[in-house]
């Protein structure tokens, strides 16, 4: 009997298990983290191309390998790109057995380029399968919204003025080859009530809570800029500004389970020979001193970001979640989608249905902790079990052969849904 007839077997249970049979027909075309994998770029073609070429097939090729050079950016450190160069290089080569789908959403025709805005999914399966055959740890967790605060001191009034909106500007651009979604202050009462750069510094949680509720995340920094004019140059005793030192520091970072107290605060620091706001946007913008200083900040956010959600592929176990849902099929549904695409998952199964609970068979890469806390953050009240089908347990009634009932499980958990 497949599980769709054990559902709808149950006395009185028929549409509600056809209904429960439909949602998870559809939850399982789901599949692989897709979000997680599907990375947005703008290709540019410079105008003519060589005969016989075709500029939008450049473009698209082109996208495929700064899409999962962006990728990669997400999986990995700037010190562990360096440390494995090689491989990656690799990887890039190799572009096309990676890529699973690509679709072009826009296209922009210039007398000299051609702009070609792509949307490349990579294979979750083929990805993590090389990344695992390497041995390599990586993050499959995507970075929260950000909402940056910016605090200019020194320089003159007229660089002091001119430093946030700067700031501001290039914070939102570096964060797209991240991934990092930015979030812009809505400037209301509401923000002018709430908003404040002291408290973003401390790390208040009041004040993350309200940014919960109106931002949808709790990713508050404050940035702290101080601006060292550089004077000389114009004789004995000059003091003549010719350039500025700018220093960084962003602070308030969350705590989270590896972390029992706020992290030390992100450094960086750029030395521009001339007033940073005099580098105008160019073909060279981004060695502009306020995009360097971005980059350098945003580099080091998203490697501590990586640090701490970091899965190993030696620690892949099996676990077995027995899940209570009452009625609520459509939840459920919903719940198991989101438990297919969770980072480190990389499958799932059915071992039970019944109408009011199910067993589910999970392959999970990462610490037992890391997947508890990813359960949580799916809105599951999660209960540790104990060890499923541990050596030595009695086979169930009429079963003679232990092989018919051996479960890979690791642990089992129970889940509860709201």
């Amino acid at each position: 009997m497949n599980p769709t007839e054990r559902l709808i077997g149950h006395r009185g249970m028929g549409g509600m298990g056809l209904l429960f049979a439909l949602l998870w027909t559809l939850s399982a075309m789901a599949g692989e983290p897709t979000g997680f994998y599907q990375v947005g770029v703008e290709a540019v073609v410079p105008l003519p191309v060589a005969a016989k070429q075709d500029p939008r097939t450049i473009g698209m090729e082109k996208a495929k390998k700064l899409a999962l050079d962006r990728l990669l950016h997400r999986m990995f450190t700037r010190a562990d790109l360096d440390r494995e160069k090689a491989f990656f290089d690799s990887l890039g080569q190799g572009v096309k057995r990676l890529t699973e789908r690509v679709v072009v959403v826009g296209e922009t025709q210039r007398p000299n380029a051609l702009s070609v805005a792509v949307d490349v999914t990579f294979s979750a399966r083929e990805l993590t399968a090389a990344l695992a055959q390497k041995g390599l740890s990586y993050s499959e967790s995507r970075h929260p919204p950000v909402l940056f605060l910016v605090r200019v001191q020194g320089g003159t009034p007229e660089e002091t003025t001119n430093a946030e909106p700067l700031l501001q500007k290039n914070l939102l651009e570096e964060a797209k080859a991240f991934g990092l979604p930015v979030v812009t202050p809505m400037g209301d009462v509401e923000d002018m009530g709430h908003l404040s750069w002291d408290k973003a510094a401390a790390g208040d949680p009041e004040l993350r809570q309200w940014a919960l509720t109106r931002y949808a995340t709790e990713q508050i920094w404050a940035v702290a800029v101080l601006l060292t004019p550089q004077v000389g140059g114009g004789g004995s005793g000059s003091k003549t500004p010719t350039g500025s030192t700018l220093q960084a520091h962003l602070l308030g970072g969350t705590l989270n389970a590896a972390r029992q107290s706020p992290p030390e605060p992100l450094e960086a620091e750029v030395a521009s020979a001339t007033p940073p706001s005099r580098c105008v946007d160019s073909g060279e913008s981004r060695n502009c001193p306020y995009a360097v200083l971005a980059r350098t900040l945003l580099q080091k956010m998203v490697d501590q970001w990586i640090q701490d959600h970091t899965i190993h592929p030696n620690l892949l176990h099996t676990t077995a979640l027995r899940v209570i849902h009452g009625p609520k099929l459509a939840q459920f549904a919903q719940f198991v989608t989101r438990l297919r695409s969770m980072p480190g998952v990389t499958s799932l199964k059915f071992l039970e249905e019944q109408a009011t609970e199910s067993r589910i068979q999970l392959e999970f890469q990462g610490e037992d902790a890391q997947l508890r806390e990813g359960l949580g953050h799916l809105g599951v009240q999660v209960e540790a079990g104990s060890a499923a089908n541990p050596p030595g347990a009695a086979n169930p009634p009429g079963v003679t052969n232990p092989a018919e009932t051996a479960q890979p499980a690791r642990v089992e958990m129970v889940l509860h849904l709201p």
